[in-house]
């Protein structure tokens, strides 16, 4: 076991899960571009989304009574459309066109929602700046992501930013989305097989302690955030999983 290996995944594995546990989106994004610099893509692609629905029962567990049934089901509803097509287009289409697009909308539409704080919305309303016909697509493009590549996360969250107001039940209810459409992805990865490279499964043990203290942090954050500070985070946080995505793909061509 390289240990040093294993201190630097811990660290990004510790920053993307306390950034998840304080919003409760944002740690598959925000991870992967420096996972994919240190393993296989497949072992980077499955590592933190596993951890992503650990984290997402821990939340659930604590407030499942704020949990957005409506907006659960509507979001639930586009994924499970997207979420074939995605695990279709990552065997069909190129990495580089998919990690693009998501990319552009994802800077798109946090930029429109920062613009929208401030022209002084700081409750938090229309957060994400895009008319209901956009974040239907922004919903479609996400389970599509989701199934290419566990990150639909910043896609989803332009429709729940607009439609959750209360930050505990925005967490919670889109933990309940990780939890559900994770684990789907981890079943199926564990039907096909061949999946995980070897030794991931030592290297996952090795790196919890990492994702225990991140969870724990994050969660402890959240409950001292105010509501325009929430909002705020929320959108600079999926301004920079863009830049991120954008960034990665905009690599591999170059």
């Amino acid at each position: 076991m390289d240990w040093s290996l294993i201190v630097v995944l811990g660290a990004v594995v510790f920053f993307s899960m306390g950034m998840e546990g304080i919003t409760g989106f944002g740690g598959t994004v925000l991870a992967l571009p420096f996972l994919t610099l240190l393993l296989p893509i497949g072992a980077a692609i499955n590592i933190i989304p596993m951890m992503s629905v650990c984290l997402g029962l821990f939340v659930i567990a604590q407030n499942r009574r704020l949990i957005q049934r409506r907006q659960l089901l509507t979001i639930l509803a586009f994924a499970a459309v997207g979420i074939p097509l995605g695990i279709w287009g990552i065997n069909s289409l190129p990495e580089t066109v998919l990690k693009l697009i998501l990319g552009v909308f994802v800077i798109f539409a946090s930029l429109r929602g920062l613009a929208a704080l401030r022209r002084g919305d700081n409750s938090g309303e229309k957060s994400s700046g895009l008319s209901r016909t956009l974040q239907y697509v922004a919903l479609f493009l996400g389970g599509i992501f989701q199934g290419a590549f566990a990150c639909g996360g910043p896609l989803f969250v332009i429709y729940a930013s607009s439609e959750i107001k209360d930050k505990s039940a925005f967490r919670v209810t889109l933990s309940c989305v990780w939890v559900i459409c994770n684990s789907i992805i981890f079943l199926r990865n564990l039907l096909v097989g061949g999946v995980y490279p070897e030794g991931f499964w030592s290297m996952w043990l090795c790196i919890a302690p990492f994702f225990v203290a991140g969870a724990l942090i994050g969660n402890a954050l959240h409950k001292r955030v105010s509501v325009s500070a929430f909002t705020l985070l929320t959108n600079i946080i999926l301004l920079l999983a863009g830049l991120s995505t954008l960034a990665g793909a905009l690599g591999g061509i170059l």
